[in-house]
């Protein structure tokens, strides 16, 4: 009569065996074994091999309720971070197919850091007061690439939006040298000759027809020195 795999004893080369595929999947290591995974997994149990999460590390679940976040929150965070859970070493069980993860506690720490010096391109848009189509325009015109995915949204550090939209309105701040004429109360050409005198505006080249905005304080400091 056969002996069942769970009651055959361990002998030193099995034991040396299962050290060797430890880290592997429990169902590959039963597998090479030819034993039950319940077996395998009580016996790497006795031996102290590493069992549950790893050391050092906690379960996805104990770090969602430390970081505040649900399960399914927390994992989007780190996937967004570029981490991700590993599968920990649990024990099989036949009733409930219950998987765990494990995860380092720095990276949930830098995930979550990260998560929360970020916004989304409409929640920026909101706060900075412009459209969320031109705040796009913007980034995108700034070189930022968004995700591929169109279910996914659009993240960025609040200081990287900040700087764009900073930019942007400095230069829709600035006023060409017509609009600066009208403002001051001087004729176009008299105020690009200031300007010229003053080195702030260049000699007009031929046959180029770029319009020049400036920003007010440099106009008046100028005609401020030319005068």
């Amino acid at each position: 009569m056969k002996t069942p795999r769970h009651y055959r004893r361990w002998s030193p080369a099995d034991d040396k065996k299962l050290r060797l595929l430890w880290g592997a999947p429990i169902a590959n290591v039963a597998v090479e074994l030819g034993r039950t995974q319940r077996t395998v997994y009580w016996r790497a149990r006795k031996l102290g091999l590493e069992c549950g999460a790893p050391q050092g590390w906690e379960y996805l679940t104990a770090a969602a309720e430390r970081t505040g976040y649900d399960t399914g929150q927390l994992r989007r965070i780190l996937r967004a971070a570029g981490a991700r859970p590993q599968r920990s070493i649990s024990r099989p069980d036949v009733v409930a197919k219950r998987r765990f993860n494990a995860v380092d506690p720095l990276d949930v720490d830098d995930a979550v850091a990260k998560w929360c010096r970020q916004e989304t391109v409409e929640e920026a848009a909101a706060r900075s007061a412009i459209s969320g189509d031109t705040l796009r325009r913007l980034l995108l015109a700034a070189g930022h690439v968004p995700p591929r995915s169109k279910r996914k949204r659009w993240r960025l550090d609040a200081s990287v939006i900040d700087a764009v939209v900073a930019a942007y309105r400095a230069r829709v701040s600035q006023l060409s040298v017509r609009q600066h004429a009208k403002r001051v109360g001087l004729d176009r050409t008299t105020l690009a000759k200031r300007l010229r005198a003053a080195g702030v505006l260049g000699e007009k080249q031929p046959g180029t027809k770029g319009l020049v905005r400036l920003p007010a304080e440099v106009v008046d400091r100028a005609i401020g020195r030319a005068a």
